[in-house]
């Protein structure tokens, strides 16, 4: 069940969740994955995950001082967009940001109570999946 959404129903594997509002929202993903996702919430106010969550695209972060915070639950998500140090991925229980590192430079951009993105590459392609907490 998710809170601040535009659209309550969505056609799974084809739509964009879009999280806004001026409140946290907490989201459950049910066990399904989200098709994409976007975050245009007013300043100060998080998306909140309830469970581990799946993203089979994009997070895109379209407002500033807007947040994802894992809390104890994983995000994985193919790719990421409109991040900076006012928004991004906040790491702040046991939960880590997991996605595909292959030989090309990805950014997982992570931080606590401050933004410390770390950028890999799998050179070698040991071990494609990588958590990263900030």
């Amino acid at each position: 069940m998710a809170t601040g959404l535009t659209r309550p129903s969505l056609n799974a594997g084809a739509s964009t969740a879009t999280f806004n509002g001026a409140q946290n929202s907490t989201v459950s993903s049910g066990g399904a994955a989200f098709n994409d996702l976007a975050l245009n919430k007013a300043g100060g106010s998080n998306l909140l995950l309830a469970d581990n969550m799946d993203v089979a695209n994009t997070i895109t972060f379209q407002a500033s001082d807007n947040y994802i915070v894992l809390g104890n639950h994983n995000l994985q998500v193919v790719d990421i967009s409109g991040y900076d140090a006012t928004r991004h991925v906040r790491t702040t229980g046991t939960g880590f940001l997991v996605r595909t590192v292959n030989a090309e430079p990805v950014v997982f951009p992570v931080g606590n109570t401050a933004y410390n993105p770390a950028t890999l590459s799998n050179v070698r392609r040991l071990r494609p999946l990588l958590p990263a907490r900030g």
